[in-house]
């Protein structure tokens, strides 16, 4: 037996990347020449990668929705002498620095069969690529369908089959409406009415320590358990919307429930980079007056001029009792950004859909951070600011309740 470092293998002569669907052998688990060892899914086409001889798996070094590049380690492992594995050699490979491609002889085995996936109770569960592709699509999660093909293999057909269930479930909603910091419930006002003419439910609260919500909140977890108890008490399952911090106590809400969530939907979230504007942050939480309100509102939207003169009043008289000073304390340190989501975005359940709406021209928090959201999250970006609801609460009402393709 020897060690050697599995590559990230091109499977074409234009593959610079590919993405980790899902890992067939676990680590410690060995294998056989030609078991699937995992799926990987390319620009074209999700395919299985076979051994090139017995081994061992030792250990994983990505993980499913990592896109890694051709040539990088995707994994340790141990194998034995009579297998083909001398194209993924420790000694270094000066065609992929020449950028030349690897000659398709030189390429593992690769298939389209089917790949046996885990379900929850940790059952085998066999579903062709294009189906799983198509259930990715369609939101439908593969551990919910009977297969109809061979040894219960999950067929196309299958999945949409699905389609009358999911008509069914486009009916009447529940929303969650999660406001960010120095926020209130009246910041989701215009989407809620678009929702709610579409016949869905929303509930959209003040979080502790905002608005008409008199709970003191002087730590983010603070934000978290007041909303945790108000969730246990709405029909299930129901979708979850957070804007700015919000979208932080949305994810670990999110986290909490499990499969109760039907989707996650993060509104310019925080906490997906460093950089954010603590003069705002500062700022908001230290307001006085509406002279005070309204520059910072400016920062928040191009639309904050069209705010009613009773609504500042009131946002104004709701920040000069400087409740949330220790607050923002709490939310930047000397690097940016204290508050991390990608943690928690780890924790949510596999099944449940989750996207992030960016309005591309924010001054709060650069759109950018969005590229370092998860794989798995799908980014939106909008001809907004940092309240793309307030911007435009039609489109971000279409994303929400999946009116637009990719939503």
């Amino acid at each position: 037996m020897k060690q050697l470092t599995l590559k990230m293998p091109r499977l074409g002569e234009t593959m610079e990347q590919g993405t980790i669907v899902d890992w067939l052998v676990e680590a410690g688990e060995s294998f056989k020449r030609g078991d699937p060892i995992l799926e990987l899914e390319t620009d074209k086409t999700i395919v299985e990668f076979s051994a090139l001889g017995n081994g061992q798996i030792l250990k994983k070094l990505v993980q499913p929705a990592d896109i890694v590049d051709v040539g990088a380690p995707i994994a340790e492992l141990n194998v034995d002498d009579t297998g083909e594995w001398d194209i993924f050699d420790e000694k270094p490979d000066t065609s992929l620095e020449n950028d030349a491609p690897v000659a398709l002889s030189n390429l593992p085995e690769i298939t389209t069969k089917t790949a046996p996936l885990k379900s929850t109770d940790g059952s085998q569960i066999r579903a062709t690529p294009a189906a799983r592709r198509l259930a990715r699509q369609m939101g439908v999660a593969l551990k919910t369908l009977t297969g109809s093909g061979r040894l219960g293999r999950i067929e196309v057909d299958d999945v949409t089959a699905q389609k009358p269930q999911q008509e069914r479930a486009n009916g009447p909603q529940t929303y969650l409406l999660i406001h960010g910091f120095a926020g209130a419930s009246s910041t989701w006002t215009q989407l809620e009415a678009i929702l709610k003419r579409a016949g869905h439910k929303v509930y959209a609260p003040d979080l502790p320590g905002h608005g008409t919500n008199t709970t003191r909140a002087d730590d983010p977890e603070d934000l978290v358990s007041g909303m945790l108890e108000l969730a246990a008490t709405l029909p299930k399952p129901f979708h979850i919307v957070g804007h700015s911090l919000g979208a932080w106590v949305a994810t670990r809400i999110a986290a909490a429930f499990g499969s109760d969530i039907a989707s996650l939907r993060l509104v310019a979230p925080i906490g997906a980079g460093d950089e954010i504007s603590t003069d705002f942050i500062n700022g908001i939480a230290r307001v006085e007056n509406v002279d005070d309100l309204m520059p910072l509102l400016g920062m928040l939207s191009p639309k904050s001029d069209t705010l009613s003169k009773e609504l500042l009043n009131r946002m104004a008289k709701e920040l000069s009792n400087g409740r949330l000073i220790e607050l923002a304390g709490k939310l930047t340190n000397s690097n940016g950004q204290a508050i991390d989501i990608l943690q928690p975005l780890a924790k949510v359940y596999d099944d449940v859909l989750i996207s992030a709406i960016v309005g591309k021209d924010d001054l709060i928090i650069p759109p950018t951070h969005a590229f370092n959201l998860p794989a798995r999250v799908g980014v939106h970006f909008l001809p907004a600011g940092h309240m793309p609801h307030w911007d435009a609460p039609n489109q971000v009402a279409k994303l929400l309740t999946g009116q637009f393709d990719g939503a």
